[in-house]
């Protein structure tokens, strides 16, 4: 057999390895894009979870930041009455003038 009928033979070959190779091949490729599906779904409900848990967290700081202000609110008008009764009776001719 000399090259040029080798050759066709060759082709031949790779011509009905190709034909036959195409039902195995689209499975893998579906089977592939099955695998990518459910990593990503995987990854999106860890990214779910994990943005729920921020948002948990965030909720609590913004409440203890409006508690402690609430708190220093309150304090601070204490204070202020406080310091007005120290004042009339510290200094009493003052609050007559």
């Amino acid at each position: 057999m000399g090259v040029a009928a080798s050759n066709r033979g060759a082709r031949s070959i790779a011509r009905d390895a190709d034909a036959l190779m195409g039902a195995p091949l689209a499975r893998a490729d579906r089977q592939a894009h099955k695998d990518e599906i459910e990593r990503l779904k995987a990854q999106i409900a860890s990214l779910s979870s994990d943005l729920s848990r921020a948002r948990r967290c965030l909720a609590a700081e913004r409440q203890g930041r409006e508690s402690l202000r609430l708190r220093l609110m309150d304090a601070e008008r204490v204070y202020a009455f406080v310091i007005g009764i120290l004042c009339r009776l510290a200094w009493p001719k003052d609050g007559a003038a």
